[in-house]
């Protein structure tokens, strides 16, 4: 905790002197696990709040990323939420091969944990967002879809009011573009090279000729997970990497390289489908793009979110 305070006061995370959120955890028992949700809760709360679900990425639930965004929420007066989908799978990270962990489960227990949390007393449920980084990311994404609560199967009639999708993967994309009228936000680094830009950059003109309420935000010579805290450049050789792979996903359950026009039944098992993945990617933390992603982070979640 100490560790997480340090750091946040560094990087101007709670800009003023506030009471330190408390900490609590909550179990969503679901797909034979139990997912823990932690937490963090502002030390004053006056009425129904805000709540905001925080997504990790590949590299899972890490205090120092997921849980220092959860903790900046609460000093805005929101409730932030770290849910962790890998430890109770007994995985570390995904990154090496994203099956490990099959994603439409953690779409689904995405949706699970805004029921959950619509009925926590201390929230208001019209105003829970969603918040993920890289995988976690696409997740944010992605629940704002009427065709990934159905594939997920997907129990709730809840929808989030707000999705931010930070570095997410825009590879594979659904044939059918229905999604939410809650605003999406879709932020991307002009130097990454492992969810790139172009793929999310075609998503968002895909739903802007839909008329959906999406926003594209670029961070100039950013590049993938800017805001971990870390080295300014290093090379990750084991990473799935699908930069130059486009699939759509066919309302059969089928996928279609946009780029070749072949449709495959399994990407996994199928040569052809997997050779446009290659491995490695490159990651780099940078201090300037990481104040304008709070800055703006905390601008969008004040406005759609706090300030009602």
């Amino acid at each position: 905790m100490k560790k997480i305070l340090v750091i946040a006061a560094l990087l101007g995370w709670a800009s003023t002197v506030q009471a330190d959120p408390t900490q609590e955890t909550v179990y969503l028992p679901i797909n034979g696990i139990k997912i823990p949700l932690h937490l963090h809760i502002p030390a004053k709360l006056e009425g129904k709040v805000p709540a905001v679900l925080v997504v990790h990425g590949s590299g899972g639930a890490r205090d120092t990323h997921v849980g220092a965004w959860a903790k900046e929420f609460a000093y805005m007066g929101a409730i932030g939420v770290v849910i962790d989908f890998y430890t109770p799978r007994g995985v570390k990270s995904t990154s090496a091969d994203q099956t490990s962990v099959r994603y439409m489960d953690n779409v689904q227990e995405s949706f699970a944990a805004l029921e959950l949390l619509a009925k926590d007393l201390r929230i208001d449920p019209n105003r829970i967002a969603i918040v993920g980084f890289s995988r976690g990311g696409t997740i944010a994404h992605d629940t704002a879809y009427t065709i990934y609560r159905q594939i997920s199967k997907a129990t709730t009639k809840r929808s989030f009011a707000l999705h931010l999708a930070v570095y997410p993967g825009c590879n594979f994309i659904p044939s059918d573009t229905r999604v939410t009228k809650a605003p999406i936000y879709i932020m991307v680094g002009e130097a990454d090279t492992y969810s790139g830009v172009e793929n999310c950059r075609r998503q968002f003109d895909v739903l802007t000729t839909r008329k959906a309420n999406v926003h594209f935000v670029t961070y100039p010579g950013a590049k993938h997970a800017w805001d971990v805290i870390g080295s300014a450049s290093f090379f990750y050789p084991p990473a799935e990497n699908w930069i130059n792979c486009l699939f759509e996903h066919q309302a059969d359950g089928t996928w279609k390289n946009t780029r070749t026009n072949e449709t495959f039944r399994n990407l996994r098992s199928d040569p052809k489908a997997m050779a446009c993945m290659k491995r490695g990617a490159e990651l780099g933390y940078n201090r300037d793009m990481h104040q304008k992603l709070l800055q703006d982070i905390k601008a969008i979640v004040s406005k759609t979110l706090v300030s009602k």
